[in-house]
C-alpha cells in the first residue's frame, strides 16, 4: 500500500511539473518604427459664440529604440486636423508648422502585468515658437518679446495657423504643453489607451486685430475624447502611407 502512494505522488509530480516550469510572458522587441494617432478635444470660450468644442486628431511616426523595459522615442508628425462645433471657422496648421513641431524625443516604459503589456509614456513639456529659460517659464505675449522665434522659418514670430471663414487670416503663435499615454497592448499588437495633456497657447501677433484674442481652453469629454493607439509598422512607411492606411491599421474611425 505504501509504495501505491508513493507510484502516485510521483505521476502528480510528473505531470505538474510542466506547469510549474511555465515562462512568464516577456516584453516583445519594440524596436523600430510605429505608427500613432492620438485624439485629443477641447473646449474654448470664444467671444459672441461661448463654448466651442473642438478635436484634435494627430498622425505621428515614431522611431523607438529599446533597452530592456525602457524606449526612446522620436516623433515625426505626419499630419494635424483639427475640426469643431464652430462650423464658419476652421483651422489649419500648415506643413511648415507640423515640421516645427516634429523630431521631439520622448521616453517611455513598458511592463507585463497578468499576461498583458502595459505601456507608460512619461510627460515632457515642450514649447514651440520660444526659448524660456529656467528662471522665466511664462510665455511670451508680444512679438517683440526676445524670447519670440521664427519656429517654423516663414518670416512670422512663433508659429503661424491659418485661419478661414467669418475672418481670413493668420494668427501667430506660441505654445507650451504635455501629454502623459498610458495603455495595453491587445492580441493584434495594437497599443491603445488613455492621454492626459495640457496645453497652453499665445497670440503674439495676427494679421487682423479681430484675431489677437486669446480665448481659454481646456481638455474636454474624458477618456472617451482623448486617446491614443500605436502599433508597429514596416521601416519603410512614409507619412504618405500613414495618412492613407491608418484606420485599417489602427482599427480607427
Amino acid at each position: 500500500m505504501k509504495r501505491h502512494c508513493i507510484t502516485i505522488a510521483t505521476l502528480i509530480l510528473l505531470y505538474s511539473a510542466p506547469t510549474m516550469a511555465q515562462e512568464a510572458p516577456t516584453i516583445p522587441d519594440m524596436n523600430g518604427t510605429w505608427a500613432q494617432l492620438q485624439v485629443t478635444t477641447t473646449v474654448s470660450e470664444l467671444p459672441v459664440v461661448g463654448d466651442v468644442i473642438g478635436t484634435t486628431t494627430s498622425l505621428l511616426l515614431l522611431s523607438v529604440s529599446q533597452d530592456d523595459d525602457k524606449l526612446s522615442i522620436k516623433e515625426t508628425i505626419c499630419n494635424i486636423d483639427i475640426t469643431s462645433t464652430a462650423k464658419r471657422v476652421r483651422t489649419i496648421l500648415p506643413s511648415a508648422f507640423q515640421r516645427a513641431a516634429s523630431g521631439t524625443k520622448r521616453k517611455a516604459t513598458v511592463t507585463i502585468k497578468d499576461g498583458t503589456l502595459h505601456y507608460k509614456q512619461h510627460p515632457k513639456t515642450v514649447t514651440l515658437g520660444a526659448k524660456l529659460s529656467k528662471s522665466n517659464r511664462t510665455l511670451p505675449e508680444d512679438e517683440d518679446d526676445p524670447r519670440v522665434v521664427d519656429a517654423d522659418k516663414d518670416g512670422k514670430p512663433g508659429l503661424t495657423v491659418k485661419i478661414e471663414g467669418i475672418i481670413d487670416g493668420e494668427i501667430y503663435i506660441v505654445q507650451s504643453g504635455w501629454n502623459k499615454l498610458t495603455g495595453t497592448m491587445d492580441n493584434q499588437g495594437i497599443i491603445s489607451g488613455k492621454m492626459a495633456w495640457k496645453s497652453t497657447q499665445k497670440v503674439v501677433d495676427a494679421s487682423s486685430i479681430f484675431l489677437k484674442s486669446n480665448p481659454s481652453s481646456k481638455p474636454h469629454g474624458g477618456t472617451t475624447k482623448n486617446f491614443f493607439k500605436m502599433k508597429q509598422v514596416s521601416p519603410s512607411t512614409t507619412c504618405s502611407d500613414l495618412k492613407k492606411n491608418y484606420t485599417s491599421w489602427l482599427g480607427a474611425k
